[in-house]
Formats: C-alpha cells, structure tokens, sequence
C-alpha cells in the first residue's frame, strides 16, 4: 500500500517592510521609499532605521526642520542608535548650530565609537571652531582604526601645518600621495605621525 506522501506548500516570504523600503532608498525611488517609511511609522512612530533614512530623504531635498525633527526623535527613542545622532548633527551643523552639533557628534561616537565619519566630521567642526588640538584627537582615532583614511591623513597635515610641524606634514602628505622620500633617512624621521605638540 503506497502512503500519499502530503504537497509540500510552501509559503510565501514574508516582507520586511524596513527591508523593502532601504531597497527603494538604494534604487533611487525615493518617493516610493519615503511611503514606505512613513506606513512603517505610522505603525512603529520611533522605528530607528525609518526615523533615520526618512530624515536623510527629507534633508535630501532641503527640508532641514522636518529632517531635525525625525533625528531627534530617533535619538530621544534609540539614543544606542548612532546614526540618528550622526543625522542630526549634520543637520544641525548645516543651520549654523555648531555647539549642539559637537555634541550630537559626541553622541553618535559614544554610542559607535569607530564610527569614522562622525569622528571626521567632529574633527573638521573643531579644526573649524579653532579648537586645533581637539581636533587633531579626532582624527587621531580615525588613524587608530584606519591608518591610510584618506580624510584623517590630510586633515591631521593641515593641523600639523598650523602647529609649525612642516616635516611631519609632508611626511603624511608624502604617504598619502605614495610619493617615496628621497632617502632612507628621510623615511626614517619622517614616518607618517598625526601627534601635534
């Protein structure tokens, strides 16, 4: 006697609807993917990733206030959640609010602490403030993390340039370029440093 062996069904994949609407993010379908990020908010209003890629949606096109309202609102729900901060201290440094940027930087990097860009960017707000040493510690810490970052390497020579340490400038600027120093010596003395005085 044969036994009937039942169908296998399969069932459908389920959709991460935060899945879906990055997907449209990354597609460029940014109207389509801001719908998606608003219906997901609408069930889940402090949803982190949809705080944060519909702030970045929104900045894109110029709306800062709505863009600093859904930052803040995705760090005051997920302050773990580094890149709201990250968001929302762009944000406030391109309004001019460079103080609460800072801090808001300080967050980001408290909360991820080799997240690179926000230390870059930290660090270029302090070098912009005047505020050199600080950071120069900045980009310090990209170096710790990354030792080529193109980024960190150049602004750590400007730095060293305002602090009078031409020769460890160029030491940088000469391994950023991959231009070989013309003697052993000079390789020696110069290896490439970001330590300001």
């Amino acid at each position: 006697m044969n036994a009937k062996v039942p169908k296998k069904t399969t069932q459908p994949e389920t959709v991460n609807p935060i899945a879906q609407a990055l997907e449209l993010q990354q597609q460029g379908k940014l109207v389509e993917a801001e719908a998606a990020f608003r219906a997901i908010l609408q069930s889940n209003p402090n949803e982190a990733v949809s705080l944060y890629s519909l702030g970045i949606i929104v900045l894109g096109r110029g709306e800062r206030e709505e863009a600093l309202a859904l930052f803040r609102r995705g760090c005051e729900t997920s302050p773990a959640f580094a890149y709201n901060w990250f968001g929302y201290a762009n944000t406030l440094q391109a309004l001019g609010r460079r103080d609460e940027s800072l801090l808001a930087y300080d967050e980001a990097i408290k909360a991820k602490p080799d997240y690179i860009e926000a230390l870059v960017n930290s660090g270029v707000l302090l070098r912009d403030m005047y505020r050199h040493h600080e950071a120069l510690t900045r980009f310090n810490q990209v170096l710790e993390f990354d030792p080529n970052y193109p980024n960190a390497l150049g602004n750590c020579a400007i730095l060293l340039t305002e602090f009078k340490e031409s020769a460890k400038a160029i030491a940088l600027l000469r391994f950023r370029l991959n231009i070989p120093s013309k003697t052993k010596e000079m390789e020696r003395t110069m290896k490439p440093q970001c330590k300001g005085e």
